[in-house]
């Protein structure tokens, strides 16, 4: 069920040589690197679902929506 995700994100990859940088934003962006174009997706995905939550929960695009799903007691 997950194989095309284990297939993209090879959990052993290595950055270079050596150890990581010291830092702390060098330390992570050390390892981040691998999964670059990953972790700008859910950067930018994360705000959009976020916002389409509120939308929904605010009834903005579905009036009475809230209702049907029971967000609201």
């Amino acid at each position: 069920m997950f194989s095309y995700l284990h297939s993209r994100i090879r959990g052993t990859a290595t950055t270079g040589p050596g150890e990581p940088p010291p830092g702390l934003v060098a330390f992570y962006w050390h390892f981040v690197g691998q999964i670059k174009g990953w972790y700008l997706l859910v950067l930018i995905e994360r705000p959009l679902v976020m916002l389409a939550d509120m939308v929904i929960r605010q009834n903005v695009l579905i009036p009475g929506a809230t209702s049907l799903i029971r967000w609201i007691r």
